[in-house]
């Protein structure tokens, strides 16, 4: 003879919460909402401000989280940096403007602390980092350059520089010439001999 009996088993999910990525605000003076999303009918919320509301809004730097508390006595929280940054300084331009082809050259900005670049040149130029190299130079790679500096992702104001390329004098001296009298020979660095 057997014996057996049934009980009913309910589970209870925790109120559902998702605040979202970390983020960052570009300047210093600002505002963000949070919001967890729909409120479960009968659960309790309270965010580590102190607020009870379903959303907040926030106006400082700093780790927000929200708890919620479901009829049942399931709990979730969730939880989001917020950083409202500074805008980065403008960038202050090192190195010469002025070049001759074919040469090395470089020109960039004072790296600050925390800071990337971004550069944009003649000819679709492109380039990260605080300095601009060129092993020789042409002067079709003379023109406007623009630098926009970064921090913690935001970007500042973009600052131009005009870089002048100059073509290097070409110096001809002729063909290897012999001679095998005492006479003379005279030697002109064309077209820069004559005038």
């Amino acid at each position: 003879e057997s014996f057996y009996d049934t009980s009913m088993v309910g589970v209870q999910l925790p109120p559902p919460l998702e605040l979202g990525a970390d983020t960052v605000v570009c300047g210093a003076v600002g505002t963000v909402v949070l919001d967890f999303g729909l409120a479960q009918p009968g659960s309790g919320y309270l965010w580590n401000t102190g607020s009870t509301d379903t959303s907040i809004t926030v106006t400082s730097s700093g780790k927000y989280k929200v708890t919620g508390n479901s009829p049942a006595g399931c709990v979730a929280s969730d939880s989001i940096q917020v950083t409202f940054q500074d805008v980065p300084n403008p960038a202050v331009f090192t190195g010469s403007t002025t070049f001759c082809s074919s040469q090395q050259a470089g020109f960039g900005v004072n790296q600050e602390t925390g800071y990337s670049y971004q550069w944009t040149g003649p000819g679709g130029f492109t380039q990260s980092g605080p300095q601009v190299l060129y092993s020789n130079i042409l002067v079709s790679q003379g023109g406007t350059y623009t630098v926009v500096p970064f921090v913690n992702g935001c970007p500042g104001l973009p600052q131009e520089r005009i870089i002048t390329v100059n073509p290097s004098p070409e110096i001809s001296l002729g063909r290897d010439t012999s001679s095998c009298e005492a006479v003379g020979l005279v030697l002109d660095q064309s077209p820069f001999g004559k005038g």
